[in-house]
């Protein structure tokens, strides 16, 4: 879903790339990510102290969920416009390393799924499943309809249950 592929994580949850690009500037380069020209320019004179400090719970409100508010003009096009591999070279080759999830695997996944989901879309999660499958992975998808993705986990809890069941007893 959004949370394996970057690209997708940044189109639906603006409000997560500063830690993103905080985390791959500090770690890859500031020559190979460099936040001036991903974020909007209101939020670089404190970038750095509120990447650090701002407690999670507040980051929606900080920041907003909106990527043109949250991005710089240029880095929200080419997001949208799907030219990052262009105008964001180094970037985007970093964005595509670090998307994981769809290399083959014999180990079975559970994939559970709120709609609506605000956070991890369902067209994002869906995306990821029939990618996931085709490299060979098995998967059990479950969708929960009307259930948004801070209830998904007490949802399910029972559906969770029975598939490790299920998995333990060899099916």
């Amino acid at each position: 879903g959004a949370t394996t592929n970057i690209v997708n994580l940044l189109k639906e949850n603006a409000d997560l790339a500063p830690y993103l690009f905080y985390s791959y500037a500090d770690f890859y380069g500031k020559d190979k990510v460099n936040v001036n020209d991903l974020m909007a320019s209101e939020f670089l004179p404190t970038f750095e102290k509120d990447v650090l400090g701002k407690c999670i719970a507040t980051v929606p409100g900080y920041y907003g969920t909106n990527p043109s508010r949250v991005y710089s003009a240029k880095f929200n096009q080419a997001l949208f416009n799907n030219t990052l591999a262009a105008d964001f070279p180094e970037a985007y080759k970093l964005f595509l390393e670090n998307s994981s999830g769809l290399k083959s695997s014999k180990v079975p996944s559970l994939l559970i799924q709120g709609d609506p989901d605000p956070i991890v879309t369902v067209k994002s999660q869906e995306e990821f499943v029939h990618e996931a499958c085709k490299a060979g992975n098995v998967i059990t998808y479950n969708k929960y309809k009307g259930v948004h993705h801070f209830q998904t986990r007490h949802v399910s809890f029972k559906d969770v249950t029975n598939w490790m069941n299920s998995i333990l007893g060899g099916n």
